[in-house]
């Protein structure tokens, strides 16, 4: 899993332009999750975080499956057929869509997930209960290009009046009609179903688009680019021009595509990391010996 853009980091740039470092020293790996941009990398991504979903699912508890979808705001630029790929959608007009809707509910989106789990950390400690631990990640929806979530749910404590009231909050919290939850069997739910999602963004364009709805889609993510743009004129006021320009690449998608609550895996990115790193110094140790071949 190579690394396709590694890259020397900017403090031993500077320390190499000043004659103290050296042009020996290893690049580092871009670490992007998105696979149109690192293959390897995200591969390595998805992958991390499909072992820490897969540790909290070993852990004991009732495990819930749920589904959280952004609203409507108009008739989609695409649609996926029941014949394989994407065709464009009869009737879509760009002028009927709730653009700058879309680009606010993005920009809300990690505050509607902290309002999701403070309903549980509530409801939790008024019945004196273990609050679920959760994983979350954002899947772009493609044809919208506009994110929700997948979430799983651990009840340690587990009871049908505290499992439905925790559920009950998730539709009161904001999210979409479409929102759903059903119970999983923890060693039986496929882990690389979620983290497959970390290899996409909102920019990423689904395959087997025809000409027409790959045309309809790009004016979708130009409406979505101006949107973002007139949003950081009249509402945002103080974030850096770095970051403005990828708010507006990204369509108002601004929300981390994964999170975690402390408690649902002991295994954390670091540790898996840091196991890499133990592993390539042990592998450098190992002598490699050349044949010669005539």
């Amino acid at each position: 899993m190579r690394c396709s853009n590694p890259y020397l980091p900017l403090s031993r740039r500077r320390l190499f332009e000043s004659g103290v470092g050296q042009l020996s020293e290893s690049p580092v790996r871009c670490r992007s999750r998105l696979g149109d941009r690192c293959a390897g990398c995200s591969e390595l991504a998805a992958g991390d975080w499909r072992e820490v979903i897969r540790d909290g699912l070993l852990k004991p508890g009732e495990i819930w499956f749920v589904t959280l979808t952004a609203p409507s705001f108009g008739k989609a630029p695409i649609y996926k057929s029941k014949f394989g790929g994407f065709a464009e959608q009869s009737g879509w007009n760009a002028e009927e869509y709730a653009y700058e809707y879309q680009i606010q509910w993005q920009w809300d989106f990690s505050k509607l997930w902290h309002r999701t789990t403070q309903r549980f950390r509530d409801f939790a400690a008024a019945e004196k209960i273990t609050r679920p631990e959760w994983i979350r990640i954002a899947e772009p929806h493609l044809s919208r290009s506009v994110a929700h979530q997948h979430a799983l749910l651990r009840f340690e404590q587990p009871s049908p009046e505290s499992t439905q009231v925790c559920l009950d909050g998730l539709w009161k919290a904001g999210w979409g009609e479409m929102t759903s939850a059903k119970k999983v069997e923890g060693s039986n739910f496929n882990a690389s179903y979620l983290s497959k999602y970390l290899t996409k963004s909102t920019m990423t364009k689904p395959e087997g688009l025809s000409a027409g709805a790959a045309d309809a889609l790009n004016q979708h993510h130009r409406h979505l680019r101006s949107a973002a743009r007139r949003h950081l004129v009249l509402h945002v006021h103080s974030m850096k021009p770095r970051t403005q320009r990828l708010y507006i690449e990204r369509m108002g998608q601004r929300h981390l595509a994964v999170s975690k609550s402390a408690g649902w895996s002991s295994l954390t990115i670091g540790d898996l990391d840091e196991r890499r790193r133990a592993w390539s110094a042990d592998a450098s140790k190992i002598p490699v010996s050349v044949v010669a071949l005539d």
